[in-house]
């Protein structure tokens, strides 16, 4: 019976691990094409988890929320933070503060 639930709680962590995985290509691929239509440069190609929960969809199913971290440059010079809000493996929120404003996305 021990057997049983340490194996679960493996395979419960394994599909955890790939999930984030997913959301992170996702999260990168959003992040990119958000740099490109404001002509920015994501720097390191790349985004971080900086943050997991459990969250409800519009539907009433259980997802987990996560939010990446990303880095760009708006002049070559300086290193700016970007945040991506993901909904499962959905982007939902994309947040640039920009020179002249914020740019704030919500994807539909």
């Amino acid at each position: 019976m021990f057997e049983l639930f340490l194996l679960l709680i493996v395979a419960g962590i394994c599909y955890l691990w790939f999930s984030t995985m997913r959301a992170r290509d996702i999260a990168r691929v959003a992040a990119q094409q958000v740099c490109r239509r404001y002509t920015v440069q994501l720097l390191d190609q790349t985004v971080a988890l900086r943050r997991m929960r459990l969250t409800r969809r519009a539907t009433g199913s259980v997802a987990i929320r996560r939010q990446f971290r990303f880095d760009y440059s708006d002049n070559g010079f300086r290193r700016r933070d970007g945040i991506i809000w993901m909904n499962g493996w959905q982007p939902e929120i994309i947040s640039m503060p920009l020179a002249d404003a914020e740019v704030i996305e919500t994807v539909e």
